[in-house]
């Protein structure tokens, strides 16, 4: 089980030729680790919570996602902001398929922290789904690492579906000043709206609309 602390700079884009245009910016290029022009990714994401929606109630995700030859499920915690940076713990494994159930988490100690969240014999069920088109660029800033993340795709939940395309600036190590800086520069140079929800929150916007619809 890996451990890890998210700390992300988030903005919605109207649409790719914004995306295309932040990869290919000077400000980014500038920075760049390795592949500057990396090839888009599929892939597919699903949010789990139980019948009676324990892990919304908690506001935690439990997220089952397909990327490449990874197959990893991950336990995010409560989010808050930090500095103008999105911030929660995140607990992350390897699985085999999509769950049913906490008891086919095969992580022991990541199924303790599931089921110190929800009963541990619940069953799962699938409520949000994520389709995305995902493009990633590591950035050297000063000594701050960087990962810059370019998203387009679609959000399913209670039967809706919204588009989104999103840039993301996630520090891998360093400080939370590199990403401001940058995310400033982005943000005066190019069409982005500053967003704190996460795609789970997004999906939940869905169900909940179709709730009150229904």
């Amino acid at each position: 089980m890996w451990q890890l602390l998210e700390q992300e700079l988030k903005f919605t884009v109207a649409d790719r030729s914004v995306l295309d245009a932040v990869l290919a910016s000077s400000h980014v290029q500038g920075l760049v680790i390795g592949d500057a022009d990396p090839p888009a990714e599929s892939f597919r994401g699903v949010y789990y919570d139980t019948p009676d929606l324990a892990l919304q109630d908690k506001q935690c995700s439990l997220r089952a996602r397909r990327e490449g030859n990874r197959f990893r499920a991950a336990l995010k915690m409560p989010g808050t902001i930090i500095d103008g940076l999105s911030v929660r713990e995140e607990f992350e494994i390897d699985i085999r398929d999509w769950p049913t159930a906490v008891a086919d988490l095969p992580d022991a100690t990541f199924r303790s922290r599931v089921a110190a969240i929800i009963p541990a014999g619940s069953w799962l069920m699938p409520r949000i789904e994520v389709d995305m088109l995902r493009r990633v660029v590591h950035l050297a800033a000063g000594e701050s690492r960087i990962e810059l993340v370019l998203d387009e795709g679609e959000i399913h939940g209670g039967g809706r579906s919204v588009s989104l395309c999103e840039v993301e600036l996630e520090l891998i190590r360093g400080e939370v000043a590199d990403v401001l800086a940058l995310g400033g520069i982005l943000e005066n140079r190019f069409p982005l709206t500053r967003s704190t929800l996460s795609k789970h929150e997004i999906g939940l916007q869905l169900c909940e609309g179709a709730d009150a619809a229904g």
